[in-house]
């Protein structure tokens, strides 16, 4: 397979990792938010730890899955998760900021 276009394929990776950078702001601001002072450092050791682990274990479930699932299914239904996952964090982070 011979790639003709690399822009489109810039753009959506753009689109993706600016996707993946907002929820994990949303993500460690709502942490923030609803910690108390006193257990922000074990609250965010879990949450780096809990991250850490997952990505071993998401490498494999989708080498996994994608040998078995097509891979359009996949990516569109990882896409419409991060999506939500996204305006869902965005939604809680502007209820907790006042707006």
């Amino acid at each position: 397979i011979s790639l003709r276009a690399v822009m489109p394929f810039s753009i959506m990776l753009t689109v993706i990792g600016s996707a993946v950078s907002f929820a994990s702001v949303y993500w460690q601001m709502i942490l923030q938010k609803n910690t108390p002072r006193e257990m922000t450092g074990r609250i965010f050791s879990i949450s780096s730890f809990i991250g850490n682990t997952s990505m071993p274990l998401a490498y494999t479930l989708f080498g996994a899955l994608l040998s078995i699932v097509p891979k359009g299914a996949v990516q569109m239904f990882c896409g419409f998760g991060l999506v939500g996952m996204a305006l869902l964090f965005r939604k809680r982070f502007l209820e907790n900021c006042g707006r």
